[in-house]
């Protein structure tokens, strides 16, 4: 509602609310910005508020709670199947590891003489 026409990449109000935040939540000291949250049954408010380009910064979190399968679906999923993505990646890289190790190893037997270093432990 506030604010409309104020267009900016999400990146930099994310990063103006990380900016923002973490000294929020580091100290306890008193400064211009601030940062609170109201609980009442089943929801959570956060209020951010502060300074963007010398412009009131008004931000409200409206955090409510979900169903186990909607957590599920957007968060659990999500983070399994990036899991899996990371385990594969790094399966393949071991394998080109090996299959490296087992290259200079057949240099190696065949007589070869490395240029980098004398010690490979293979």
């Amino acid at each position: 509602e506030l604010n409309k026409r104020l267009k900016a990449p999400i990146s930099s109000f994310l990063g103006h609310l990380s900016q923002l935040i973490r000294p929020l939540l580091d100290s306890k000291e008193k400064t211009a910005n601030t940062l609170s949250c109201t609980r009442t049954r089943g929801t959570l408010m956060l209020h951010v508020k502060s300074q963007l380009s010398g412009l009131p910064f008004y931000w409200n979190f409206h955090c409510e709670e979900s169903s186990i399968s909607t957590v599920c679906r957007h968060f659990l999923q999500p983070l399994i199947s990036m899991t899996k993505a990371l385990d594969s990646q790094c399966q393949e890289l071991c394998l080109l590891l090996r299959r490296k190790d087992e290259e200079i190893q057949d240099y190696l037997e065949g007589g070869a003489v490395l240029s980098r270093g004398k010690d490979i432990n293979i």
